[in-house]
């Protein structure tokens, strides 16, 4: 109300009983009530009706993560559908990213809030000079979803599983970021004690006894920090493409090291990328860092990505007229590492497919199905997913899914 309106009420209301007056007051209330109930049923339909309107002018959701979307949950997952639902409904908010991109502005321009302790999000730590970290390197560290052991033993099993078929197994664990690049941490940052201490034991433990079919990642893209400075984009939670051709070379080494001698890695131009830890605090910028290609005379390489079980996948095939190729028709169970290496690998394989180890969670009928048509099954698990524990596809009751569709290995001498 305005003074002049106060006043008109005061003088109306004078003559009144103090009774009348409560009746009068009581009756004014309802419209404030009315009015918030209003309000908080507006944004209750813009809630649950909001996402659907906005997709039928064409926005739809985008992975602003360092993970694909997630698919929409099977009802064959028991007790995990509805939170597996939860997650999807989440991911799949349309303007979501744009969302995400006014709050880190807003944060950076308006408030100042971008501080060097955590870069304005819950997700991503500000190192040195710029650089950003993805927490969860040092949050599956210090709290792993099951420990190391059961891990390794997991893996050992789904060895024995895969040679069981007369299969070829092998085993690539990439480095995290904050493992190679550790000098661009910040002096402190919250669980550091903890985190160090677990990266120094796992790395011990892996070197120290080597899984079946483990192929050194850590070696050569530590050896790339060295001579070019460093192996990973400093806003990215990703190597760079030295560190790829890197990841490529030691993977076809241990296939076929006669496939290196006729093949050349050039650096020639540059690759510009946007980074996806700048998309996670909602301000995207982008990286240019140095190409590098393969050259592999006689080579034509086939490429097709696609889609298996709602997550991001790729098939290539390649034919030559002079080089040789790795013959045996090859799937690697990767994650983001092995996506974003794909155009390096495939002038290498005649037959290759990558798929995200999540299938063994989300489909373990057709984990199971690309593993039984593969002579040579390459499990790639990022440092972080490995040491916490986290790909389903070395968690017993999703193992026991996928093993439970695959033959048994009296059936396959």
């Amino acid at each position: 109300m305005t003074v002049s309106e106060k006043t008109h009420e005061s003088e109306r209301t004078a003559n009144l009983t103090p009774a009348r007056r409560r009746t009068v007051r009581r009756h004014r209330r309802p419209r404030r009530t009315r009015v918030n109930t209003a309000f908080a049923a507006g944004l209750a339909m813009l809630f649950f009706f909001g996402p659907n309107a906005v997709r039928l002018f064409g926005a739809h959701a985008a992975p602003i993560e360092n993970r694909p979307l997630r698919p929409f949950p099977s009802p064959s997952a028991g007790w995990r559908f509805l939170p597996r639902l939860d997650d999807w409904a989440v991911d799949h908010l349309p303007l979501r990213d744009a969302a995400v991109r006014a709050n880190g502005w807003v944060s950076e321009h308006v408030f100042r809030e971008l501080s060097t302790r955590d870069a304005g999000s819950q997700e991503v730590l500000a190192g040195r000079d710029g650089w950003l970290f993805f927490k969860d390197d040092m949050r599956l560290r210090c709290s792993p979803a099951q420990p190391l052991d059961a891990t390794l033993a997991q893996l050992d099993r789904l060895a024995d599983l895969v040679t069981g078929l007369g299969h070829q197994f092998v085993v690539v664990v990439p480095p995290d970021k904050s493992a190679i690049e550790a000098g661009m941490l910040p002096a402190s940052y919250p669980g550091r004690s903890c985190s160090v201490a677990a990266n120094h034991a796992f790395w011990s433990r892996i070197n120290g006894a080597p899984p079946v079919g483990y192929v050194d990642a850590y070696g050569p893209i530590a050896q790339v920090a060295r001579q070019q400075g460093h192996a990973y984009y400093p806003t990215d939670t990703h190597w760079s493409p030295t560190a790829v051709a890197a990841y490529t070379r030691a993977l076809v080494s241990r296939l076929d090291p006669g496939l290196l001698a006729s093949t050349k890695f050039t650096t020639s131009g540059s690759q510009l990328k946007t980074t996806d830890l700048t998309k996670m605090i909602g301000m995207p910028k982008t990286e240019r860092e140095p190409a590098v290609q393969v050259r592999r005379g006689g080579v034509t390489v086939h490429r097709v990505s696609e889609t298996i079980a709602g997550y991001p996948a790729a098939h290539s095939t390649a034919t030559t007229a002079g080089a040789p190729l790795f013959t045996p028709k090859t799937l690697i169970l990767g994650d983001s590492f092995t996506e974003q290496s794909m155009e390096t690998l495939a002038p290498f394989f005649a037959d290759l497919t990558y798929a995200n180890w999540n299938l063994a969670d989300t489909d373990p009928g057709t984990a199971a199905r690309l593993i039984r048509d593969s002579p040579v099954v390459v499990v790639e698990v990022v440092q972080r997913e490995f040491e916490g524990g986290a790909s389903p596809l070395l968690v017993a009751p999703m193992l026991d899914a996928v093993a439970a569709q695959l033959p048994t290995p009296a059936a396959h001498p």
